[in-house]
């Protein structure tokens, strides 16, 4: 930004100095122009004698006496004439100079104040709630100016669609966070009423009701902290194999009640990761296969080293993914068909929290349809990153 402040000054700096060096080259050579033809039209005005005079003194005669004086004479009259008429052109010769520097000065400050009246306007109507305001581009100017412009539209674009996320994200999370409340209260009222018994399958079904509402609240804070870039990461050197290994010991038992089957490839694989945060993401992709994917039969799950970076597969049988637009599934609350509602369970939160973690860590996480029926899920990770805050 600062190399772009200094070159619209120097600009600026340049032109004003092209107009003045322009107006002192014009009264320049128009006086000069103006005293060869003056001294011509004077020259022609003079009477024979004199004329006859002036030529033999250039000539390096001796005129008589009195012709001398009278040329004389008329050359101090021509002269006066001339000082009087060149002091006259000046002034006129001034005023044109401060008339062209003031258009250039027009010019300049138009070309200055229409960019920045545009964003003045769309700020004002910004700020008084009008998000849809863009700054109006008028014709090509200053490159810096056509950046600010851009910039500013750019802002604005941002800033609206972070309002729209925001109004959406708040009526889902309203919309979650009813469901399970809703649940809890009517089996609370009605082992209250005595119309549901108060035994161990009652409790555990309330509790599973406050878990869903403790994962969504937690799953919440993991992506507020990850957009202000305050996502904790205790990063050490870890096999991501023995990690996918370990998770999906505990998975297995939950797959085969889905009617599913696990098969691995996990190559030896050593990055500097959160294992926490990791074995989260991997619970995350395999749940969403769990429970969209079942009719499929099998879930796929891979680690390997591709170079500098650490790889992480997710790859099911089953329907896929929409045709639009495949990184939408990473959308908070995002539900694109009938078969990713509530029914499948999950708070719709899942993959937006794969999706920060896996940025926190350096990394890129991509949904695509596998080449024979399914979905694929992509992670990479950087196997050396920085340390500390996201």
């Amino acid at each position: 930004m600062m190399w772009r402040t200094l070159r619209l000054r120097t600009q600026l700096a340049a032109a004003m100095i092209l107009a003045i060096l322009l107006a002192i080259l014009f009264g320049y050579v128009g006086l000069n122009l103006f005293a060869r033809w003056q001294e011509q039209m004077m020259l022609n005005a003079l009477d024979p004698v004199a004329r006859q005079t002036l030529m033999e003194v250039n000539a390096g005669g001796r005129p008589p006496a009195a012709a001398a004086v009278a040329l004389y004479k008329e050359r101090v009259r021509i002269a006066q004439t001339i000082d009087h008429e060149q002091s006259v052109l000046l002034i006129g010769l001034a005023a044109l100079a401060s008339m062209f520097g003031i258009a250039v000065g027009l010019a300049l400050a138009t070309r200055l104040a229409r960019p920045i009246e545009a964003v003045s306007h769309a700020a004002r109507a910004i700020t008084s709630g009008d998000l849809s305001a863009r700054a109006a581009e008028g014709p090509p100017g200053a490159g810096e100016l056509r950046q600010l412009l851009s910039d500013f539209n750019s802002m604005a674009e941002a800033l609206e669609a972070y309002d729209r996320d925001l109004r959406e994200g708040s009526a889902a999370i309203a919309h979650e966070l009813r469901t399970p409340l809703t649940i809890l209260r009517g089996r609370l009222q009605g082992q209250l009423d005595g119309v549901f018994a108060t035994d161990g399958p009652a409790i555990a079904a309330l509790i599973q009701e406050v878990d869903l509402l403790a994962r969504i609240v937690e799953d919440l804070q993991t992506l507020s902290l990850a957009n202000t870039g305050r996502l904790e990461l205790n990063v050490r050197l870890a096999d991501m194999a023995l990690l996918a290994a370990t998770h999906l010991h505990a998975l297995e038992p939950i797959l085969a009640t889905a009617g599913m089957r696990l098969e691995t490839r996990l190559a030896p694989t050593l990055v500097e990761m959160d294992e926490q945060r990791l074995g989260q993401v991997l619970l995350a992709l395999v749940d969403n296969a769990r429970r969209h994917a079942a009719t499929g039969g099998v879930v796929e799950v891979e680690t390997k080293i591709d170079g500098a970076s650490a790889l992480l597969i997710i790859t099911d049988r089953g329907p896929g993914l929409p045709s639009h637009e495949p990184d939408q599934v990473f959308r908070r609350f995002w539900r694109g068909e009938p078969s990713r509602s509530r029914v499948h369970g999950g708070s719709g939160l899942g993959l937006a929290v794969v999706k920060a973690v896996v940025e926190a860590h350096g990394g890129t996480v991509l949904a695509g349809d596998r080449p024979d029926g399914g979905a694929v899920f992509h992670v990479q990770l950087p196997r050396q990153q920085r340390r500390g805050k996201a």
